[in-house]
């Protein structure tokens, strides 16, 4: 099935990224495909990551950059020219058949790729829906994601002086007491970012250094 989420549920997820960018800067679109992670079909790289599609065996297959980096059980064997960003066609397809099984925490729809990364929970969800609901997205390491019971706090800073609550990459005020959705730097003290804004950031460097490569 093909699941498209109407407008109202992207701006829940601007609200719970405390991160409203104009419209106009970025594009979005619905694509006759829909990710074989989460099923849905809507092209938005600002919270979905790069939308992948491509002819596998005679059908078309596509999915999200975001879902593919923390599906649970998807290895990245590839190299970054081979398959979706050096994950492998026949391995997406496999872990869509084994998240097909799990039931989203949020939605209740199936197709949960993502877990908690504590051992001892249970919550499973699609990358879209966690992150609407709070669920926390750290893209380094292992990639992994926490839900809001668990998703880990930035220490506690001593703010040095005027601290300036815009943006620097965004220019838009952030708010702070939104919590793990603006971080305050930890070199200087001193300025406040919208999580969603880093890592958007992040992402698009990687995604440059892969083509380089």
């Amino acid at each position: 099935f093909i699941r498209s989420y109407p407008p109202t549920v992207f701006q829940e997820m601007r609200r719970f990224y405390s991160c409203s960018l104009n419209p106009s800067e970025r594009s979005r679109s619905v694509r006759r495909e829909s990710c074989l992670l989460c099923n849905e079909n809507v092209d938005d790289e600002f919270t979905m990551g790069v939308f992948f599609t491509t002819k596998y065996r005679s059908s078309e297959i596509a999915a999200h950059h975001h879902c593919l980096l923390f599906a649970a059980g998807l290895p990245q064997d590839g190299k970054d020219s081979q398959g979706f960003a050096g994950f492998l066609f026949r391995d997406v397809q496999s872990e869509s058949e084994r998240c097909r099984r799990l039931r989203c925490s949020y939605c209740k729809k199936c197709g949960a790729a993502s877990g908690c990364g504590v051992k001892s929970c249970r919550q499973v969800y699609h990358y879209f829906c966690g992150a609407a609901s709070g669920c926390v997205f750290q893209f380094f390491g292992g990639f992994q994601s926490f839900c809001p019971k668990h998703r880990p706090q930035q220490v506690s800073l001593s703010v040095q002086g005027h601290v300036d609550t815009t943006c620097p990459i965004c220019m838009e005020e952030t708010q702070p007491q939104f919590g793990h959705n603006v971080l305050l730097s930890p070199c200087c003290g001193r300025a406040y970012f919208h999580r969603l804004c880093i890592q958007v950031q992040c992402s698009s460097i990687s995604q440059t250094s892969s083509v380089m490569m």
